[in-house]
């Protein structure tokens, strides 16, 4: 039973009610494109393919921090530097940053990020995106999903096939992080 269910779109409040979730309060928070990737999202489910990459970390597109203040914005980069000495002290490891897809007019936004990521994990492989599924399809692909606060990190909890998510995140003020107000 859940008191505050907070529904990233209808097809997270649908599949918590097929799985017999009691909702006793259901709040809109945000809009996820599970619904519209439907398709997709069944095509890769019948998939019984290797791991790509052993971790895949989704871009926030924060740069340099934008909506999160400068703190926030510093815990990426302390995300990506511990991602870097990690892919640099196991050179085996499939780590990859699935950018997100960058609108018209975002170009210094998304050139920001990929200097970012050469700066602090050079060795970690760049996922471009171009708004097609290709980000589901890497989160499909990989065993393990980072992220700091992204609605593709929610989004991976539902795609299946054994994949862990882990959201890292090094608030000072959690509530502040949630969007629930100051600390």
């Amino acid at each position: 039973s859940v008191d505050v269910y907070l529904a990233f779109g209808p097809f997270m409040e649908r599949l918590a009610r097929e799985l017999a979730v009691r909702l006793r309060r259901v709040l809109p928070a945000g809009s996820l494109n599970l619904d519209e990737r439907q398709e997709l999202l069944a095509g890769l489910d019948g998939r019984k393919e290797a791991a790509a990459y052993d971790v895949v970390y989704l871009d926030q597109g924060v740069w340099p921090h934008n909506d999160f203040d400068a703190e926030t914005g510093r815990s990426v980069e302390w995300n990506l530097a511990f991602l870097g000495r990690l892919q640099h002290a196991r050179p085996d490891l499939r780590a990859a940053y699935q950018l997100r897809p960058y609108a018209p007019g975002q170009e210094a936004q998304k050139e920001a990020a990929l200097a970012a990521v050469a700066r602090l994990c050079p060795e970690v492989k760049v996922l471009d995106n171009d708004g097609r599924g290709g980000s589901y399809a890497a989160i499909h692909r990989s065993r393990l999903v980072l992220t700091l606060q992204s609605t593709l990190g929610y989004e991976a909890f539902f795609i299946g096939g054994g994949r862990k998510t882990l959201f890292v995140n090094l608030y000072r003020h959690a509530r502040h992080a949630l969007g629930l107000g100051g600390p």
